[in-house]
């Protein structure tokens, strides 16, 4: 099977702006909406990605 040259970090890329569209953006507007700061929105995240 033949891959070009660079074609997964094109589609990275592209998944990326894809997640920013569809998930950071509403997320933060959001957030803003809630009134929550940015540091409390990183402590969440990281809340969530490492679990007591």
């Amino acid at each position: 099977m033949f891959v070009a040259t660079g074609a997964r970090k094109i589609l990275l890329t592209r998944r990326r702006d894809e997640f920013r569209k569809q998930y950071l953006q509403p997320l933060l507007r959001e957030a803003a909406v809630l009134e929550i700061p940015a540091a409390e929105l990183h402590s969440m995240i990281d809340d969530e990605q490492d679990p007591a």
